[in-house]
């Protein structure tokens, strides 16, 4: 999605919201140089890695482009997309190592969550495979 070749992210980790907290890299090195690596470094990266790991169709990923949102609102959802990933990766790093879940982590999610839900709809995508249109129902 950006203008400049990019990387693909790394989708090992067997789920998408896995594969989103790995889009800091290097969260846990050793070496200070190369410790938090944000992969996340502007809005298209974020459009890019949720069709990279499947979660938007790249049509979906050029509709929300072409809406042409001024920049300090893109900025605001990648800053919003970073809290929530982070705070994804609070509490299931505090789950695998048996400590207690950061209440700030909580209530982040449980905000994103209450906010999502009220903006949920069945949307119709269309899409193109073997030469043929179809259409799908997404959320």
């Amino acid at each position: 999605m950006s203008a400049q070749p990019q990387e693909p992210f790394q989708l090992f980790a067997a789920h998408p919201i896995l594969d989103f907290v790995n889009t800091l890299d290097n969260r846990y090195s050793e070496s200070p140089e190369s410790r938090n690596q944000e992969r996340l470094l502007i809005y298209d990266d974020l459009l890019r890695f949720l069709v990279e790991s499947g979660l938007f169709t790249e049509n979906r990923a050029r509709k929300l482009k072409r809406l042409d949102a001024p920049a300090t609102e893109r900025a605001q959802v990648l800053h919003q997309a970073i809290a929530l990933r982070e705070a994804i990766a609070a509490i299931g790093y505090a789950l695998v190592d048996r400590q207690p879940i950061p209440t700030s982590a909580l209530d982040i999610l449980n905000t994103f969550l209450g906010e999502s839900s009220e903006h949920r709809r069945l949307i119709v995508e269309d899409y193109s495979q073997d030469g043929n249109l179809y259409q799908s129902l997404e959320w």
